[in-house]
């Protein structure tokens, strides 16, 4: 929601259900992707199911670990602590920005691909 911390859009005005932007003719398969076989036109869930494709579409997701940083967890929301990461902590984000008067504001980019 960097539109949203970034005080450009209202965190309602982003917001709807998943299956509402599903293309009518694709095939919806809730599970994380174990493996990948492009030669055989096969994914592999996470759960082992094997399915067949014939147009791939992948939606990398992002998995959140806030516990991974030493009192994080404890601090978004407050003291000038937020993510554009999760939908109710965006507007946070503008907050803070808007009322910092002094001081350095940081930002972060988590490492690796997103």
């Amino acid at each position: 929601w960097t539109l949203v911390g970034g005080g450009r859009a209202d965190a309602s005005t982003t917001a709807r259900p998943e299956a509402s932007v599903m293309p009518r003719n694709a095939t919806w398969i809730k599970d994380a992707a174990a493996a990948v076989d492009p030669d055989n036109n096969t994914v592999t869930g996470a759960d082992g199911a094997v399915y067949e494709y014939d147009v791939l579409v992948v939606g990398p997701g992002i998995q959140l670990d806030w516990a991974d940083i030493e009192g994080l967890s404890d601090a978004l929301g407050k003291d000038g602590v937020s993510s554009n990461y999760r939908f109710d902590l965006a507007p946070r984000t503008w907050d803070f920005i808007r009322d910092l008067r002094s001081g350095t504001a940081v930002f972060a980019m988590p490492y690796g691909p997103i």
